[in-house]
């Protein structure tokens, strides 16, 4: 029972910490979410895993990604969820700064880490990168 509370907790505090970033406007994703302003924004394919699925959405403007943000994270497997919350900001800054699908994993969340690529690269290849 006193997991369960704790798991729960965890995962609260990682959907308030995800809102609240988004709040406070500290992800680099633009206001202006219109083609008027040269941003494109394309979601990524959902990539069911053996523990459960992952999918982004990549802010594109002159060729160059912005931002990725995740859509859908683990949210079953408390270990996925845990791994996720570590892993991804890793790779959306790799990513961000190959300006590619093409990043490395994250030691310990290959499952994670290889689906976030598969939809990174779903959403490039409909954005012509």
């Amino acid at each position: 029972m006193r997991r369960k509370f704790a798991i729960s907790i965890f995962f609260l505090l990682v959907v308030v910490s995800i809102a609240g970033a988004a709040f406070l406007g500290e992800s680099q994703v633009p206001k202006a979410r219109s083609p008027k302003a040269g941003f494109q924004i394309f979601k990524g394919p959902v990539i069911k895993t053996i523990y459960s699925s992952l999918q982004v959405e990549v802010v594109i403007k002159d060729k160059r990604i912005l931002d990725v943000i995740p859509l859908v994270l683990p949210n079953s497997d408390p270990k996925s969820i845990e791994l996720a919350h570590l892993s991804v900001p890793i790779l959306r800054n790799e990513a961000i700064h190959r300006n590619s699908a093409t990043i490395q994993g994250v030691t310990g969340a290959s499952v994670t880490s290889s689906a976030y690529s598969r939809s990174l690269q779903g959403a490039l290849a409909q954005a012509g990168l």
